[in-house]
């Protein structure tokens, strides 16, 4: 059983590496052609952080997510299948990565996506995005199955 638990980390961890990579090379890609670019020192919405607090954040997000991911693989470790919570945390932790990466690559994340006037994102910041409701959605239907039984004991 505990062979085939460090499997399935393995295998998600190189899926995982693939979106990565994925994410990164098409941040590459759009940085080096005439698409309309941004270049984002900042974190979200172009809030500037001095690097020595954007790191320690970022540092510590990390941290909590993957103690998050540990948890949540513990709690699935009869099944043999990835919940909501787990998916969501890899797509915060695959996100959050490629953006370092793009930061470490080019100085700066590259966003290409505007929606709307004062703001521009990239693929990574969505995977963030989705991956926070994701576990915000999971943590409430969690806590409302909790609640459910809770009242019928």
């Amino acid at each position: 059983m505990e062979k085939e638990s460090k499997n399935q980390w393995r295998k998600e961890a190189v899926i995982c590496g693939l979106f990565v990579f994925v994410l990164v090379a098409i941040n590459f890609f759009i940085a080096r052609s005439t698409f309309s670019q941004h270049c984002n020192h900042g974190i979200a919405f172009g809030i500037d952080l001095p690097q020595s607090v954007f790191i320690c954040l970022w540092l510590a997000t990390m941290i909590f997510v993957v103690c998050l991911l540990v948890e949540s693989k513990k709690e699935l470790s009869s099944k043999k299948k990835v919940g909501r919570m787990t998916l969501g945390l890899y797509m915060i932790l695959v996100g959050s990565i490629a953006n370092m990466a793009d930061r470490i690559i080019h100085g700066c994340v590259i966003d290409y996506i505007r929606i709307v006037p004062w703001n521009t994102f990239n693929l990574a910041d969505t995977s963030i995005f989705c991956g926070a409701v994701l576990v915000l959605w999971s943590m409430h239907k969690k806590n409302k199955y909790e609640i459910a039984k809770k009242n019928s004991q």
